[in-house]
């Protein structure tokens, strides 16, 4: 997933963002925790990471990284749990269609969650770069 970006005033509090997205995310049943990283943080998010949510690829989460530069915020993925998919996939493959169900499930809402936390994102910031609260 690529790199998003957002205009952001000179003096945009990336920690009160992190709160609201963690507070947010927690909300909708996600495990959420963020830290400070260099000159900006990380958001962690995952659901359904348990064993068995695993073996039919229903896990969801990722890493946001968050940094401001040049009065801009700039948002990146990373760590995103695609294994579980390829497993249920490979399950469902040898013995059991169901899990091909679940997977490709699996598969929308982890293709899906970057593009919410983006949005959700895009709405905590006003049109002056200020965050919403």
């Amino acid at each position: 997933m690529s790199t998003k970006s957002f205009m952001v005033s000179a003096n945009f509090n990336l920690q009160a963002l992190a709160e609201k997205l963690c507070h947010t995310y927690s909300q909708r049943g996600y495990s959420a925790k963020w830290n400070n990283f260099g000159t900006g943080v990380f958001v962690e998010l995952s659901k359904n990471d348990d064993t068995f949510n695993k073996v039919i690829g229903l896990c969801e989460g990722l890493r946001a990284n968050l940094t401001i530069n040049n009065g801009w915020l700039y948002v990146n993925y990373t760590d995103q749990k695609w294994t579980d998919k390829i497993i249920a996939f490979l399950i469902g493959w040898l013995c059991c269609w169901l899990t091909w169900i679940s997977c490709g499930i699996g598969l929308y809402r982890q293709y899906d969650l970057g593009n919410n936390i983006s949005n959700t994102i895009q709405m905590s910031i006003d049109p002056t770069g200020n965050l919403v609260i």
